[in-house]
């Protein structure tokens, strides 16, 4: 019998053991380990699994209990992803499927005994099948073990269509986000994992299309000398965008050229009445405005840069849509978009900014009852208009209706920088004669004093000014892949080469740095990072002279420096440290699941009577 399924991170750990306490028998195991195999699950798919797999492979009954199906669905290794649809967490697919392959009843040809009932449930119930993209994720899993010399051709051929613009990238997506990594090791005569091979080539071509040439360099090299170019047949074909080939075609050896410094278009968008009065007046939104005005040339001397304003009579629906949309078209790959937006907003069953020609019917004189008729833009239309949009964006909602749905946040060039976390609400506060947006005032007062610019810091240093200031439930958030929170605010096209400067700021903040001049820089790195690491009980061992290393220590170390409540976001355990370390990497595992920050928030406290957004 193999050893208890492990993995590496302690919240999957957590998730494994609480399901075996509550279900000991080894049967109830067997169940989840084969449900591993298929991306989501139904109940009728999971009751099939039941009824057609329910001996070993040398046809020996397992005795699965049959409430093993609702109890597994109901337990803590499934989320449900809605509509009676649920998945195990991708996380826990890798030490499932090793079990159910090393396990001495299941060796053989269990993986495609699976594969092949798949494919069949896809054919025979084709009414109970939940979604399109449901069948079209199944039968990828499913083709990627039965052939997946196949399954490589198919999403060539998908790539293709995608390059020549006859199709959407649906098909691509679907296969990258729901089938990658999960296909077996087979070869080819070449030596070749086929689909392997395919996925590396579509993944480095999207992260070349998101504006990383770094990260698409580095998942095509070692295929370079497989890509051919004109008429050569081959068993694998498929259109490559020209400026990929040409990137790859780059010796290793020479460093990447630096982004040349686009123009930055910025659209200030400021709304502190309406003309059917149908929304508070804020007397903050002016001032934003003016304010924003004053430090933009500041912030951007020795750049390029075109300003566009609207504000109140101005900024209309139509006016703000036109004027983004245009940006947006025109905009060249190095380019850098800002949006900026203070004022009212919605974010209940939806998120929309409100501009001066808002209208609305109320059914009764109760709020939430009403009809908006008019003058608002929502996430959907905002996200459609910056569709096409080739460079970079950067979008600053001083307004509690940020959220992800305002851009492509799988695009590493598009970042959000949000005044609240959900649920909570943007506050207008007044700075001796004048009102302002607590957000704007922070984030302006941490740029003309702050060295570190990066989104990510920037938002946590304004919330740190936040919390001194008014000490108000109000929480802002950045939003974006890593890479785009770790771009510079306001030169994103600049790559970030102060790493290990900033890297060594960080261990000095959380008092890790014993800076000794007998010691090299690289070992000054390496002490530190080992004493932060045996305080959180985290891997001691980083190799500092490879990038993504020190990009996880940044992300650990600007986690701790949130976990020990420098900027008011999270609470510590007095008088308890395993508790403390436990609850440390609890929130540094939820991060990386979700890709936001997550924090445990301190009890809120009564912040008067001020005006909110």
């Amino acid at each position: 019998m193999p050893p208890f399924p492990e993995v590496l991170d302690k919240v999957d750990t957590s998730r494994l053991e609480r399901f075996r306490q509550r279900f000991p028998e080894e049967e109830y195991l067997w169940l989840a380990c084969h449900a591993a195999f298929f991306v989501a699950l139904t109940p009728g798919l999971l009751y099939r699994l039941w009824v057609n797999f329910k001996m070993d492979e040398q046809g020996k009954s397992l005795d699965i209990p049959l409430d093993a199906v609702a109890n597994l669905l109901n337990s803590p290794l499934c989320q449900p992803l809605g509509h009676g649809v649920y998945e195990l967490h991708e996380s826990l697919w890798g030490a499932l499927r090793k079990y159910l392959l090393l396990h001495p009843r299941f060796q053989g040809r269990r993986q495609h005994r699976l594969a092949r009932f798949l494919l069949a449930y896809l054919d025979y119930c084709t009414d109970e099948l939940p979604s399109p993209a449901f069948a079209e994720a199944q039968r990828w899993t499913a083709e990627a073990y039965l052939n997946p010399k196949v399954a490589a051709q198919r999403l060539l051929e998908s790539l293709s269509d995608t390059v020549e613009g006859k199709a959407a990238a649906s098909s691509v997506e679907v296969f990258l986000n729901w089938v990658g990594g999960r296909a077996p090791g087979n070869e080819d005569g070449n030596a070749v994992n086929p689909l392997a091979a395919a996925e590396r080539l579509v993944e480095g071509i999207r992260h070349f299309q998101k504006g990383n040439q770094e990260a698409a360099r580095q998942a095509l090299e070692e295929l370079s000398k497989y890509i051919k170019t004109g008429g050569e047949k081959g068993p694998y074909r498929t259109k490559v965008p020209e400026e990929v080939l040409a990137l790859i075609e780059k010796a290793p050896e020479t460093e990447a050229e630096p982004e040349e410094q686009g123009v930055v278009y910025a659209l200030l968008v400021a709304v502190g009445k309406t003309a059917s009065g149908q929304a508070q007046e804020l007397a903050g939104p002016a001032n934003d405005l003016q304010l924003v005005r004053e430090q933009l040339p500041i912030l951007l001397e020795g750049r390029k840069y075109e300003v566009n304003v609207l504000a109140d009579e101005k900024a209309t629906k139509a006016a703000v849509l036109e004027q983004w949309r245009n940006m947006a078209e025109h905009a060249r790959p190095e380019d850098h978009l800002l949006f900026y937006f203070s004022g009212h907003a919605v974010n209940k069953n939806k998120h929309y900014l409100i501009l001066y020609d808002y209208q609305e019917q109320r059914m009764s004189k109760v709020e939430s009852i009403r009809t908006v008729t008019g003058g608002v833009i929502d996430d959907e239309e905002f996200r459609e208009a910056s569709a096409g949009c080739q460079g970079y964006i950067t979008l600053v909602l001083d307004t509690h209706a940020g959220g992800e749905g305002w851009l492509d946040l799988e695009n590493d060039k598009n970042v959000i920088l949000s005044a609240t976390l959900p649920g909570q609400t943007a506050y207008e506060q007044r700075f001796g004669e004048r009102a302002h947006g607590l957000f704007s005032k922070a984030l302006l007062e941490v740029l003309g004093a702050g060295r570190f610019r990066t989104h990510k810091w920037v938002v946590r240093k304004a919330a740190e000014w936040m919390k001194a200031s008014f000490d108000m439930p109000q929480h802002p958030l950045v939003l974006g892949t890593r890479t785009a929170r770790r771009r510079t605010l306001l030169r994103p096209w600049e790559p970030l080469n102060s790493n290990m400067v900033y890297l060594l700021d960080l261990l000095k903040a959380n008092d890790g740095l014993n800076r000794d001049s007998n010691h090299s820089f690289l070992t000054i790195l390496q002490l530190a990072w080992a004493d932060f690491a045996r305080a959180y009980s985290m891997p001691g061992e980083m190799d500092f002279k490879k990038s993504e290393d020190i990009e996880t220590a940044i992300g650990h170390l600007e986690k701790a420096l949130l976990f020990k409540g420098q900027d008011g976001l999270s609470m510590t355990v007095p008088g308890k440290p395993d508790a403390e370390r436990e609850l440390f990497q609890l929130e540094l595992s939820l991060e990386e699941r979700l890709g936001i920050p997550v924090h445990v928030n301190r009890k809120k406290k009564g912040d008067g009577d001020p005006a909110t957004r």
